[in-house]
């Protein structure tokens, strides 16, 4: 920013100036958006979200869905879920946020070969309910970037905006739930992130 006031200075023409102002229009934008989401990760570390509640899937979804509708109809994605287990006993800002960053990602890092699909499930196990998000993406190569995907600013398809912080963000959340995730990818073909969240985290 303080760059590109330079340059503002230095420019001779409307349209540089014009040019120049819209530059710092997207890196004032890049600058809130970090912010906010540092913002997130000092929540997270403090512990500033603790109630525990029942959270509806569908209900989380569909309030995503009313975020995402602009983007969604714009790139053709289809979504659809299968809530065979429905409801967790959890932190309703904690899932959101990382069901939010997990269906964006899928729809960002989407294929320009094909339409975009995305899948939310779930399901029961002895010990966990299992939450999938799984996309017909340009996938991850887990072979070279396995130890570097929930760590912060790290980023796999330079071409496409952002700037690392989601998958960062959904790994704290998900620690914080006493939860795990893990990540199966294929290289042009898709991705599915696996959350085990524990049964009732108020009887963990």
């Amino acid at each position: 920013m303080h760059g590109l006031m330079n340059l503002y200075r230095l420019s001779k023409t409307d349209d540089e100036r014009a040019h120049i102002i819209g530059l710092f229009e997207k890196s004032t934008s890049s600058l809130d958006t970090i912010i906010h989401d540092l913002g997130k990760i000092i929540d997270i570390r403090q512990d500033n979200f603790t109630a525990l509640e029942s959270v509806s899937l569908q209900v989380e979804i569909d309030l995503i869905m009313q975020l995402l509708n602009t983007f969604v109809i714009s790139n053709e994605v289809t979504i659809s879920t299968d809530f065979v287990w429905p409801n967790l006993v959890s932190i309703k800002a904690y899932i959101n946020s990382i069901l939010f960053n997990l269906i964006s990602n899928a729809i960002k890092y989407r294929s320009p070969v094909r339409k975009p699909l995305v899948h939310i499930s779930s399901r029961l196990t002895e010990e966990h309910v299992v939450l999938e998000v799984s996309d017909n993406g340009l996938g991850i190569d887990l072979l070279k970037h396995q130890t570097d995907l929930f760590k912060l600013y790290k980023r796999f398809h330079p071409h496409t905006p952002g700037k690392g912080l989601g998958l960062f963000i959904v790994k704290q959340q998900i620690e914080k739930l006493n939860a795990r995730i893990e990540a199966e990818s294929i290289p042009d073909q898709g991705t599915t992130f696996r959350i085990f969240h524990p049964k009732n985290i108020l009887n963990s």
